[in-house]
């Protein structure tokens, strides 16, 4: 598990299925009656990297409910992206911003995603810019394309593969939803995007 993730963290050696047997005994307890971000910030000071695991299945589930988490918003969002910017990697990455930054970004008062994207896409932290990208891809038509499309393009020159990767997975899958709209931008802004972009993004469209 470690040599996956190139030597970069630790690891217990519960694998997958295993962890989320053991998740499911006792995850309820803490999404119905803890701050889930408290909880996962402690998670994260843990090392080996299935407790980052657990913390990010708990977010998920804790902001998938239709009964809100009773948090501060903001104070959310400054532990989102402490957990964005420390231990990052693509495992957690990728998770963390559709499944907790999107509804976190959209379902609390006072929060703006926009705002927020726009700020993490000009930030110098590798990860907050894939971030940016990422936030909207479980949207579908509640995409706001136009904030889509900006973020990529200020990102287009960049040679960074999460990156080039980021920009091409959140195409695709906005592609299911909108096919005519992303082959006009790929076909617009064709120059300005990297082949690995371009040949993402073109699955479907």
């Amino acid at each position: 598990m470690s040599a996956y993730m190139r030597g970069q963290f630790q690891f217990f050696g519960v694998d997958s299925p295993t962890r989320k047997r053991i998740e499911a005994d006792s995850i309820r307890d803490v999404v119905d009656n803890a701050d889930p971000f408290e909880v996962a910030l402690e998670l994260w000071s843990y090392p080996q990297r299935e407790c980052l695991y657990v913390a990010v299945d708990l977010l998920r589930r804790s902001l998938s409910k239709k009964r809100l988490p009773n948090i501060d918003p903001a104070g959310a969002l400054h532990t989102l992206e402490y957990l964005i910017t420390h231990a990052s990697w693509w495992d957690t990455i990728d998770s963390l911003a559709p499944n907790t930054g999107y509804p976190l970004l959209t379902r609390f008062d006072g929060m703006d995603l926009a705002a927020t994207a726009r700020r993490w896409i000009e930030h110098d932290h590798l990860w907050l810019q894939r971030s940016a990208i990422l936030l909207q891809l479980k949207a579908k038509d509640r995409t706001d394309v136009d904030l889509l499309f900006e973020l990529i393009l200020r990102r287009s020159e960049e040679s960074e593969f999460f990156l080039r990767k980021g920009a091409g997975w959140a195409l695709r899958e906005y592609s299911k939803t909108d096919p005519a709209a992303v082959r006009t931008f790929l076909d617009r802004f064709r120059e300005r995007l990297s082949p690995l972009t371009l040949r993402e993004a073109s699955k479907y469209c």
